[in-house]
């Protein structure tokens, strides 16, 4: 019962925050404006196990000619290539709040917190029927 109460517990969080991208992406899907950016560093931060993940920091133009300089939320790793062109949607009325406008940023990373978060949930609830012997 404890195990079926902490994949509980784990499951909401991501449901929460992949509706709160969700939420911000579609915003700056309908409202933002797009620029063309170009990577100007990676910042690197350490995670458990000491992973390394490497943040983008992208430099662009608003379409009122200012510059923004801002580190994007997703990290990868290896680090991205420096000088190379993407992509950004930006909010107009805090530039600063700008991802990358691709696929997997706008579309496949929200949903895919909450398919993960549903899934957790999901199976904690056949496990309290005695459907599925799965969490141990």
């Amino acid at each position: 019962m404890i195990n079926e109460i902490i994949v509980f517990i784990i499951s909401v969080p991501f449901i929460m925050v992949g509706n709160n991208l969700l939420l911000k992406r579609n915003y700056l899907k309908i409202s933002g404006k797009k620029a063309t950016a170009i990577i100007y560093k990676n910042n690197r931060k350490y995670g458990s196990d000491s992973d390394e993940t490497y943040y983008p920091v992208v430099r662009f133009l608003t379409d009122k000619n200012e510059q923004i300089t801002q580190e994007l939320d997703c990290g990868t790793n290896p680090p991205r290539t420096l000088g190379k062109h993407i992509e950004v949607l930006y909010d107009p009325l805090n530039p600063n709040n700008v991802i990358e406008n691709n696929t997997f940023n706008t579309i496949a990373l929200p949903w895919l917190f909450i398919v993960l978060g549903t899934s957790g949930i999901l199976i904690t609830v056949l496990e309290l029927l005695d459907i599925t012997d799965i969490i141990h």
